[in-house]
């Protein structure tokens, strides 16, 4: 998840699944396996490295690499989006991306 400051942060799993239920990752990436042919990444550790190898902004950062407090991305990769947030505390969207909606 990316925050309002442009902080990307990693959550970890609150309990485990129940039975013999698989994880949302696993079951999204067979679906689209199936779907496609293609091969899709199914583990945490996939998904974070064709992340990071198909955009810059996220060059260097792994699931395992991000602490507790995450880590604050540099935010003029984000210039060219409209965002759905007003200003806030922390938050002050450019007025040409606001205008846009």
């Amino acid at each position: 998840m990316i925050n309002q400051q442009f902080r990307i942060q990693k959550f970890n799993k609150a309990i485990p699944a129940a039975g013999s239920a698989i994880n949302d990752l696993l079951a999204l990436s067979t679906i689209q396996a199936n779907i496609s042919g293609a091969e899709y990444p199914s583990t945490l550790g996939s998904l974070w490295n064709l992340i990071s190898e198909s955009n810059s902004t996220f060059e260097g950062v792994s699931f395992n690499s991000l602490c507790d407090q995450g880590k604050e991305l540099d935010s003029s990769a984000f210039d060219g989006l409209a965002f759905k947030e007003g200003k806030s505390l922390l938050f002050d969207p450019k007025q040409e991306a606001v205008a846009a909606e």
